[in-house]
C-alpha cells in the first residue's frame, strides 16, 4: 500500500513575535495563504587533484546554514503588520481607543531602523504527519508587493530569511485572525499631487487599470565569523529602504499631463488607499505615501480599441519633508499576537 504523501491544503505557516532577537518563541497567529519555507545550506567540495582522474571531493564540508521563505495571499491589514514590524520599524504600538487601531511607520532614515524578528513555523502534512516541518528564529521580511488589478482582490506576496531550521513540532490550536479583512481592488484609490505636505488631495478618478507597489526593506542577513555552531548569521544588516509603483491607467488628459511630467523630470507625490469595510471611525485601511519620480519611458498597449499608458515610479527622498514614504494600517488590532 502506497504512504499517504502531502497535499496542499494542510500546509501550514504561523508567526511568533521574539522578545529577544533570535531566541524561539511560540507561534501566535496562523496565516491564510501559500508559501513554503527553503532550507539553505552552502557545500564547500574540495577539487584538488589526488590521483584520481574523476569528480573528488567526498561529501564536502558545511560553510552555511539559512532559510529563505516566501508567502503570498490577499491583502490583509493585519497579516501585512508582520512584514512592516520586520522589514520597516519594530516596536510599534498602535493609537485609537476605539474598535480601529492606527498602525503608523515613518521609516527611518538617518539613524539605524529597529526591527522587531520572528519565529517562523512552516509545516507540509498529509493531515496527520507532518512530512516536512521547519521551525527558525530570527525571522525578517526582505520586501513586499502588493497588486491591484480591477475586479479583482488585491493581492499581497511577501519574501524574507531566518536562522537554520531547528527541530520542534508546530504550535497547536492556532486559528487565522477572527476578523481578517480582506481588501478588494476596486476600493483603492490613487492620488498624485505635487508636494508631498498635498499629498491626498488629487485623486486619479474613471482610469486607473491597475497598480503594483514592490517595497524592499531594511533587513538583511548578515554573515561574520563569530564561531556559531548552526553556521548561520549572527545579527542583521540594513540595506537601502526601495519603493516602486506601476500604474496602468487609460490615457486621458489627467494621465497625458503624467505622461509631459516625466518628460519633465518633474516630481510626483502619490498616495494609495487600500480601503475596506467601516471599522470603528474609520475604515480597514492600508495607505502608503511616497515621494517618486516617474522613471524609464511610459509604455503604451492597446486594450479593445482603449489606448493605456504604463507608468513606472521610483521612490525618491524629499529634502523638503526630509522622508521618502510614510506607511499607515488601520484594522482590529492592538498587537499581531491577539485582538
Amino acid at each position: 500500500m502506497a504512504s499517504t504523501v502531502a497535499i496542499t491544503p494542510f500546509d501550514t505557516i504561523q508567526l511568533g513575535r521574539e522578545a529577544v532577537k533570535g531566541t524561539l518563541v511560540p507561534a501566535t497567529r496562523r496565516l491564510v495563504g501559500a508559501g513554503v519555507l527553503k532550507e539553505t545550506q552552502d557545500r564547500y567540495y574540495s577539487g584538488y587533484p589526488r590521483g584520481v582522474n574523476t569528480t573528488v571531493g567526498g561529501d564536502g564540508v558545511l560553510t552555511m546554514k539559512e532559510c529563505e521563505f516566501e508567502f503570498e495571499t490577499e491583502l490583509c491589514p493585519q497579516e501585512l503588520l508582520w512584514a512592516l514590524l520586520t522589514g520597516i520599524k519594530g516596536n510599534i504600538t498602535p493609537t485609537g481607543a476605539g474598535a480601529d487601531k492606527t498602525w503608523t511607520w515613518a521609516p527611518q532614515l538617518t539613524s539605524e531602523a529597529t526591527l522587531d524578528t520572528m519565529t517562523v513555523e512552516f509545516a507540509l502534512s498529509d493531515g496527520t504527519t507532518n512530512h516536512i516541518y521547519a521551525e527558525a528564529g530570527y525571522g525578517m521580511i526582505t520586501g513586499y508587493t502588493i497588486d491591484w488589478e480591477y475586479n479583482q482582490v488585491a493581492k499581497m506576496s511577501m519574501r524574507g530569511f531566518a536562522r537554520a531550521r531547528q527541530t520542534g513540532s508546530p504550535t497547536g490550536a492556532l486559528t487565522p485572525y477572527p476578523n481578517r479583512q480582506i481588501l478588494v481592488s476596486p476600493l483603492a484609490k490613487l492620488y498624485i499631487d505635487s508636494t508631498y505636505a498635498g499629498i491626498g488631495v488629487t485623486q486619479v478618478t474613471s482610469v486607473v487599470r491597475s497598480m503594483k507597489l514592490d517595497v524592499q526593506t531594511f533587513a538583511a542577513p548578515d554573515y561574520t565569523i563569530d564561531g556559531r555552531t548552526d553556521q548561520d548569521f549572527v545579527s542583521h544588516r540594513l540595506t537601502p529602504l526601495q519603493l516602486t509603483v506601476s500604474v496602468t491607467a487609460e490615457l486621458n488628459a489627467t494621465i497625458a499631463t503624467e505622461f509631459g511630467n516625466w518628460r519633465a523630470g518633474t516630481r510626483r507625490y502619490i498616495r494609495i488607499d487600500s480601503d475596506g469595510i467601516t471599522l470603528g471611525s474609520s475604515n480597514y485601511r492600508v495607505r502608503h505615501d511616497i515621494s517618486c519620480r516617474i522613471i524609464g519611458t511610459p509604455q503604451f498597449s492597446d486594450d479593445d480599441g482603449q489606448r493605456l499608458v504604463t507608468l513606472e515610479l521610483e521612490g525618491v527622498y524629499d529634502d523638503t519633508a526630509t522622508k521618502i514614504a510614510d506607511i499607515v494600517v488601520i484594522c482590529d488590532l492592538a498587537s499581531v499576537a491577539n485582538l
